[in-house]
Formats: C-alpha cells, structure tokens, sequence
C-alpha cells in the first residue's frame, strides 16, 4: 500500500504529526466512502489516524470545519465518547486529524433494536448535560419554525426546478415533486397557524445522522463520524433525517421508540410528536431534492473534490432512489 496523496497533503500531515508529537507518516492512501469530502488513512509507526480535508466553495459558504470543530469540541467537554477524538486541526488548511476507528459499516439487514438503542443513546448523551453553554453555530439548513422548515423545502424545489438542465429529472420536479409539495402545503395550511409560527427550543444535533455515519467495533460498540453539519436544530429536524436516510434506511418500526426516547428534547413531548408528523412528509420530498443535487453543478464540484466522480450509473442511482423516496412520500400523505 502506497502514498497516494499530493506532496501538499503530506507536509500538511506531516506537520499535524509533529504538533502532536507523533511520528511522520509512513502511509498515506485515500479511504473510499467519502462524498463530500478528502478523507485520507494516515499510518505510522506507533498508529493509524484520519485526516479530512474538508470541501469549501465560493457558492456554498456552510463552514464545516467550524461546525465539525465545535461539535468535537462539545463531544470532549461532555464526555460523549462514540465519536473519533479530535487531535489537531488547521482553519487555513480546512483540515482535520482525527483517531482513527477500527470498524466495519453496518448493513440494512443489521439495523435493529441494539443500533437503534445506541443512534438514540448517543443523542441522548449529546444533550444531557447543560448545553446552554455549548459554543455551537446554528446546524446546516436548521430551522426552529415550521413555518421556516416548509420556506426552506420550498428554495429546494425552485432551485430544482430553476436551475436543473437533464430534462427527464426536470419533468419529474414539475409533474411528480410539485404537486405532491402543494398537497403537503394545503395539508399543513389545516393546522393552527401559531403552532407552525411558534419557534422550538433547539437540540444538539450532529446534523446528516444516520447508520451510515457510523462504524461497528465488536468491542468498542458503535461510533458515529462525519459532523460537518453539526451544530443547533430543531429536534424534530433531527428525527425526520435520520427517518429520511436512504443508504442505510431506518425501520418505521421504531419510530414511536424514537420519540418516546427523545420527548426531553422538547418543552412538551406531544408538540414533538406532532411537528415530526407534520414535516415526515416534506422532509421526505427535501430528501427527493438532496438525491437529485447530483446533476447540479456545485454537487458535482464536491463529488470530485472527495475523488468521487459521478457516472452515468451512480446519477442513475440517484433518480431512482429519488423516486423510491418520492413514493415513500407519497405513502405518507395518503396514509394521513
């Protein structure tokens, strides 16, 4: 296995070694996995690190080096200790280096009550102490409104329906995506209009949570990673993503669990529970977005950032799972 970095990556490990006392790098090769981001396996003498080099571009200004700091940051000061250790990071470089976790991913078919009870513990532990003195910037995309949730799905679709050039995913977005929204619209327009103003109490959240942000040790349990959209959010947010995950999906099953779990995150448990039921829904149509980013030029700039080019097969993979999730949608709002 060799080096299979730039010149620049390695002297920027090899600096980040030496400030933490650690040796030079003997090995650096890419990890496969990573979307959005550099992701690099680091071996030295003694040990095996991380080192992420995150994503920035003039048009999307979201500072995930910030927001990944302070939630390793919040993780140390509390004691949460299923996430990497965070050794030394460089702002100018936009680069982490980070413990490196021996695990494997879990499958949909290892998704149960033991994974399920640790995804929850982890966000319970992530808020259990006094997070009023947590320094954390406001989560990507957070909302603490309803009514800001449903203005923000809505920038989705235009952006979708504005900018998109593949005319079969354009022609999905007008005839399939958009009238589904207006339904979901005429239906939320039906509840009182102080609940869908009235701003939330925010959570800790590390923000694109789900099984496949994670790794399972036999020993050391799971251990969850990649928080570049970490930081404040609406707790019903929280559980409509990890409700929304395609690659690993989560069991319906046990979404009453989740929300039992999780009521102390809200001032009154029943609001929690019927914010979530209002915007499962539109989450699950901003997710048929999120899949089809991949056609969009500033998400293909971030694919070959992380080495991850997208092929005809892998855009494929995207607007079917769009539709799949399009349907999953659609379920719900029948169902309502």
């Amino acid at each position: 296995m060799g080096n299979t970095c730039s010149h620049d990556l390695k002297a920027l490990a090899a600096r980040l070694l030496q400030d933490i006392g650690d040796d030079t790098p003997e090995c650096i090769t890419p990890l496969s996995g990573g979307r959005n981001n550099n992701v690099h396996l680091i071996t030295t003498p003694r040990r095996k690190l991380v080192l992420k080099q995150l994503f920035h571009s003039p048009v999307d200004q979201r500072d995930r080096f910030q927001a990944e700091n302070l939630f390793y940051n919040h993780c140390a000061r509390t004691g949460v200790k299923n996430v990497p250790s965070l050794l030394a990071s460089s702002e100018s470089d936009q680069i982490l280096l980070l413990e490196y976790i021996d695990g494997r991913k879990p499958s949909a078919e290892d998704i149960g009550r033991a994974l399920i009870s640790d995804a929850i513990e982890f966000i319970v532990a992530l808020n259990k102490s006094d997070i009023s003195k947590t320094d954390l910037s406001p989560a990507s995309e957070s909302c603490f409104s309803i009514k800001g949730h449903l203005e923000l799905i809505e920038m989705r679709i235009a952006k979708l329906e504005n900018h998109m050039t593949n005319r079969t995913v354009l022609d999905l977005v007008r005839t399939k995506f958009r009238p589904l929204w207006d339904n979901i619209l005429a239906r939320v327009e039906r509840y009182d209009q102080k609940l869908l103003s009235t701003e939330v109490k925010p959570c800790v959240s590390p923000s694109d949570f789900g099984f496949h942000n994670c790794l399972v040790h036999p020993d050391r349990g799971t251990a969850f990673f990649d928080f570049e959209y970490a930081g404040w959010d609406d707790p019903a947010k929280l559980i409509c993503d990890f409700f929304c995950q395609v690659e690993i999906p989560v069991p319906n099953s046990c979404f009453h669990d989740l929300i039992d779990r999780l009521s102390f995150l809200s001032s009154h448990a029943a609001d929690l529970s019927t914010r979530v039921g209002i915007l499962l829904p539109a989450y699950k149509l901003k997710w048929c977005c999120i899949l089809l980013n991949e056609f969009l030029p500033v998400d293909r700039e971030r694919r070959e950032f992380a080495g991850a080019r997208n092929t005809d097969e892998k855009l494929m993979k995207q607007l079917s799972m769009s539709k799949s999730v399009f349907d999953d949608a659609n379920r719900l709002m029948e169902a309502i």
